[in-house]
């Protein structure tokens, strides 16, 4: 799931983020090889503009995955780039949003969630950031966001079942 390109002008790094999925995730669909959204989300880079890559590593893993019981966390996709907070001393926060599908139940919202992974070193390390607050009987999906001036303000913009 995914995938997404991102470019870190200060370190020339090509990045690709993307959501690796399991099988048996989600147990609504009847079709034995049906893969839920998301699972592992994963990174790759490239330091000559995409002719070859790092190899794959996982920015937040999905432990204790067993498809008969609704575990927590659940499976994790990405789908938009990251945005990328300036302070005034030159450092930068990587903000990447992703959000979460319920593993108990295609469709259930129980364990939904819509939160950011965050970088302070240029994807050297992870910090999971949320969940942001959402509306009951409703989802935040497929998340994007933007800084939108130069004191730091975020919009962020989700998908939802409410419009």
């Amino acid at each position: 799931w995914g995938p997404v390109l991102f470019l870190d002008k200060q370190k020339e790094l090509l990045w690709l983020f993307y959501s690796r999925s399991r099988k048996g995730l989600c147990t609504m669909q009847a079709r034995e090889d049906w893969h839920a959204p998301g699972g592992e989300i994963m990174a790759v880079h490239s330091q000559d503009a995409g002719l070859s890559w790092s190899k794959p590593r996982v920015l937040l893993d999905l432990p204790n995955v067993d498809p008969t019981r609704p575990l927590l966390p659940a499976p994790r996709v990405t789908a938009n780039r990251p945005a990328v907070l300036h302070t005034q001393d030159g450092a930068s926060t990587w903000l990447l949003p992703i959000w979460a599908e319920s593993r108990s139940e295609c469709g259930d919202l129980s364990h939904d969630e819509a939160v950011l992974l965050a970088s302070c070193d240029h994807g050297k390390t992870w910090n999971l950031r949320g969940p942001v607050q959402r509306w009951e009987n409703t989802w935040f999906i497929e998340n994007t966001l933007d800084v939108v001036n130069t004191q730091g303000d975020l919009l962020q913009l989700f998908r939802t079942r409410i419009g």
